[in-house]
């Protein structure tokens, strides 16, 4: 019968309880979504399957999708035209070819060769979704109402089975592995086919009674699981044994069933079409059922499921994406399971077993698998406690913002510690004690000594950088360590404080860096939690590892070692297992590449969010488990119990980009040698691999031989390389995880770079050869050049020779020309001048007698002798006009005016100019026989009087002076 509503609340409500006892949550599962809210790539999956290299590939309407953990790869008719139609039902050969159906019955195949298609007969499968039946030989089958067909070696439809059904239609089919078919009809008959040829299946049932199938899912284990009436079944192969599963169990009439892929009759899963999901086990011949609560709002129908090898369990839904049932990894408390407040601070043992967890909300007991909350008028409820810690006299101490201390005595009282109050400090926050019993407490504003003597703080006055204390640490040589909010690190002994100067691998001082946490492993060395990395302290030396680049994160809060050879970090982002001996020779070597193998925890392992508390104290039980406080509650596990990454797991290449254009496409890792064109300045190497667990911290190391000096580590699935030279390389690359020695691990592609045509030895060859013919071809064109040149240039100087030497010539001529003009010119200068002396002498002749006449009074000649001055004046202007004609004088030309001139009183006045010179020289001018007619003469009246004067002067200058009887000139 029916099992009602409320009986199976409370049954899962009591398996939770004791789950709960036993220290484990009920919630075993941990659902995460993969739809397009969540950066998926659709939300109604059709089909779910994962192939034999580890990569999930999803049937959606937008096409066929490969996941691998991280990205996901879309096929669909825009990069692959034979894609039509949604893809229903999917598949896998045993060679790995991946097989998907389409809603328009077109079958595809994904290969290293590509995607090939073909058209389907009319099927009535394309109705149904999740995985495609297979042949014995891993072919696809379909049914097109007369029996069954698949594709054989030769890429050819052929006939698997003929039937002759009339009316029945098949519903439902599967191939087991025993390669025997069988056949569910719609009217509820279910046949098998083998060896033995057709065979009708006797279900068991009463007489009379309706036979409705509504599953039928070959397992892995020669099993088939069939839903007959709503009641669920297993049969054997072999033996044809059915057993039913008791219906109270799980009970579902009249509704179509989805049972998960790859699973075995020991666990399968089983989901409705309405959304339910139930897990089966089989124990010892009992099955047992358990109800899985999606956690998605709203209608989720169930399309297909499928059980993956590590444990996760893929369910396709109708319109929320992929959803992902994780095992959880550790325990997990909320407010909502009772813990009572989210941001825990302190988690330790409460000294019987359980454990005292210090949060926002107050102080809660975790005890026998309950909650309760612990408060009194002391402590109520609602008080933001910072940190809870046992002394050794077993006193309880609590640190909260709002005030002092709260301490438990050993006799169970609470009170408020009042010999702290009045302190300058204030801000009390951690506690820690030393080998003599002293308490020490850190505050926000200094440092205090709590033991018999009485109370002792310390400050920046003695020599603390910061007073804000984070983390106490006692040793065992009783020295107290301390770390402060942005003052680094410091140490205390016997009374003396000294900060720890260290610098990083970068030059860069740590004493402004933030100290969270101060560890002790197993051996005694002290693992300190700083901002961007970790100090180890170790007799007496502190290094420094500086992991902020090398590992993606900038803080890491607290480091635990795990007694199994791992150390755990907590981060912002969750939980981080390190190897010890890797983290040991990062820290020796100062190179965080040493650590290779990560793990890391998230809210995808059950962690009730990804951010641990920056200040909480950690705990470790005796059994083993860790626990840490995180911003959304509590989270404890068992390191041993982890489930370990995949270590061997292949690498795959993509895609190849040469300048942002893809080649090779994205089975570009079947197609191992690639040629580029040099002068494309970049490749980039796209590649994957298929890890689901802890996806996003996955790293990766590769090398391109002949260009990397060394392996590189990569957190991004793709790598650059710009401007490589011209030859052969070797592109290879792995998880870092992944055994180096292990070559199918490892991804690899042949990559030449061709040259340009200027670049190959042909081309080389003949430049150097044509520059050589070139070379001395200039060299000969020179020589002609030269000569030729030679030739002209001597041609050019015997024409300008000659060309010179009648310039010269000319030049000759032109300056016999200037000297004969210059001596004429001197000559006729000359005679200029010689003409100009006579007048002046008159003048001056004149000008004495004017001067000897106007002294004795005989003025009547004075007029007579300025009368003759005048006209001597005007001889002189001539005279002067004469020289100073540049055009006469070059030319040697003196033109005459020849006009009637009166001889004699020419003669006459030249003689009246001359009179007194005569004196002077006792001469006497005898002009009695000039007749005193006047004779006119033709001639220039000018040249004429130049030549009287210069007659009458040379006279008067050639005579010689006589006395007053003197000698007489003749007529």
């Amino acid at each position: 019968m029916l099992l009602p509503r409320c009986l199976l609340g409370k049954v899962i409500s009591v398996c939770a309880t004791l789950l709960s006892a036993c220290g484990l949550s009920w919630a075993e599962y941990v659902i995460s979504a993969f739809n397009q809210e969540r950066g998926g790539p659709a939300n109604r999956i059709n089909g779910v399957y994962s192939d034999q290299q580890g990569f999930v590939w999803l049937a959606t309407f937008e096409g066929l999708i490969r996941f691998d953990g991280a990205t996901h790869t879309r096929f669909n008719t825009a990069n692959h035209p034979g894609l039509l139609g949604g893809v229903f039902a999917l598949t896998q050969g045993h060679d790995g070819t991946i097989w998907a159906l389409s809603s328009t019955s077109v079958l595809l195949r994904f290969d290293a060769a590509g995607i090939q298609s073909w058209q389907g007969p009319v099927t009535y499968a394309a109705e149904r979704f999740g995985k495609l039946p297979t042949t014995p030989q891993g072919r696809p089958l379909l049914d097109d109402l007369h029996g069954f067909v698949t594709i054989d070696e030769n890429d050819e439809w052929v006939r698997f089975l003929h039937y002759e059904w009339k009316a029945e239609i098949p519903d439902y089919y599967t191939v087991d592995p025993l390669g025997q078919l069988w056949v569910a009809t719609r009217s509820g008959q279910l046949f098998l086919f083998g060896e033995e040829g057709k065979r009708v299946i006797d279900l068991g049932l009463s007489p009379g009674q309706p036979q409705v199938i509504s599953a039928l899912v070959a397992l892995e284990d020669s099993a088939v699981v069939l839903s007959v009436n709503g009641q669920l079944a297993i049969m054997d192969c072999a033996t044809l044994a059915i057993q039913w599963i008791d219906r109270d169990q799980l009970y579902i009439p009249q509704r179509r069933l989805r049972i998960s892929a790859g699973s075995t009759r020991s666990e399968f899963w089983v989901a409705s079409i309405s959304g339910d999901v139930f897990r089966v086990r089989e124990e010892q011949g009992q099955f047992s059922v358990k109800v899985i609560d999606l956690g998605v709002p709203g209608p989720h129908m169930v399309n297909s499921l499928h059980r993956v090898a590590d444990g996760r369990v893929l369910i396709g839904t109708y319109d929320r994406g992929l959803l992902t049932l994780l095992p959880r990894t550790g325990v997990s408390y909320a407010p909502a399971d009772g813990l009572g407040g989210a941001l825990v601070n302190a988690v330790i043992d409460d000294g019987s077993g359980g454990l005292l967890i210090a949060h926002g909300r107050g102080l809660t007991q975790y005890t026998e698998g309950r909650f309760h909350s612990i408060s009194n008028a002391v402590l109520p409820t609602g008080q933001y406690l910072l940190d809870v810690y046992r002394d050794r006299q077993g006193r309880l101490w609590t640190s909260s913002l709002s005030g002092l201390p709260i301490v438990r005595e050993e006799d169970g009282s609470w009170r408020k510690f009042t010999e702290f109050a009045g302190l300058a400090v204030g801000g009390f926050r951690t506690f820690a004690e030393d080998n003599d019993g002293v308490l020490w407490v850190g505050a926000e504003r200094g440092l205090v000594a709590y033991d018999n003597n009485g109370i002792r703080t310390y400050g920046v006055d003695d020599g603390m950088r910061s007073t804000f204390v984070l983390s106490l640490f006692a040793d065992a040589d009783n020295r107290l360590w301390f770390g402060t909010a942005r003052g680094g690190l410091h140490v205390l002994v016997d009374g003396q404080i000294s900060p720890i100067d260290i610098i990083d691998r970068a030059g860069r001082p740590l004493s402004q860096r933030t100290v969270f946490s101060i560890t002790p492993d197993e051996s005694g060395v002290l693992w300190v939690g700083v901002t961007g990395g970790l100090m180890r302290i170790r007799n007496d030396e502190v290094t420094f590892l500086d992991l902020a680049e090398s590992l993606g994160y900038t803080t890491f809060f607290h480091v635990v070692s795990d007694h199994s050879g791992y150390f755990w970090l907590s981060t912002s982002r969750g939980l981080l297992r390190v190897p010890r001996d890797e983290l040991v020779a990062a820290v020796e070597t100062a190179d965080p590449t040493r650590i290779r193998t990560l793990r890391l925890l998230t809210a995808a392992d059950g962690l009730p969010g990804n951010a641990v508390r920056a200040n909480s104290r950690t705990f470790r039980a005796a059994n083993g488990f860790l626990w840490f406080g995180m911003e959304n509650g509590l989270f404890g596990f068992q390191p041993a119990k982890i489930r370990e990454r995949p270590t061997k797991v292949a690498t795959y290449i993509t895609s190849l980009e040469v300048n942002g254009e893809e080649i090779g496409g994205d089975w570009v890792h079947t197609h191992r040698s690639h040629s580029v064109a040099y002068g494309k300045n970049r490749i980039q190497i796209h590649f994957t691999s298929p890890v689901f667990i802890d996806a996003e911290s996955t790293r990766f190391v590769a090398k391109l031989e002949g260009f990397d000096p060394d392996w590189r580590v990569l957190e991004n699935r793709f790598i650059d390389y710009t401007n490589l030279r011209p030859g052969r390389y070797h592109f290879r690359v792995r998880l870092m995880e992944a055994d180096p020695d292990n070559q199918e691990l490892t991804a690899s592609l042949a990559l030449t770079v061709t040259p340009q045509f200027w670049q190959t030895p042909l081309f080389i060859v003949l430049f150097v050869a044509l520059a050589l013919v070139v070379i001395a071809g200039s060299f000969k064109f020179r020589l002609h050049f030269l000569y030729n040149r030679q030739k002209m240039l001597q041609r050019l100087v015997e024409q300008r020779t000659e060309e010179i030497q009648l310039q010269h010539a000319e030049l000759q001529q032109t300056n016999q020309k200037l000297a004969n003009l210059n001596q004429e010119k001197n000559e006729i200068l000359s005679i200029v001048a010689h003409d100009l002396r006579n007048p002046l002498a008159a003048v001056e002749s004149v000008a004495n007698l004017l001067l000897a006449d106007a002294r004795k009074g005989r003025y009547s000649e004075v007029e007579s002798l300025l009368s003759g001055q005048i006209n001597s004046v005007e001889q002189m202007r001539e005279l002067i006009q004469q020289l100073l004609d540049n055009k006469r004088i070059e030319q040697g030309l003196i033109l005459a005016t020849i006009k009637p001139v009166d001889a004699t009183a020419l003669f006459r006045q030249v003689a009246r100019l001359f009179h007194h010179k005569l004196i002077q020289k006792s001469l006497r001018l005898d002009i009695s026989g000039i007749s005193l007619d006047s004779i006119y003469v033709a001639a220039d009246p000018v040249l004429l009087r130049q030549v009287l004067e210069n007659l009458l002067s040379n006279a008067i200058k050639f005579s010689l002076k006589v006395t007053p009887s003197g000698y007489a000139l003749g007529a």
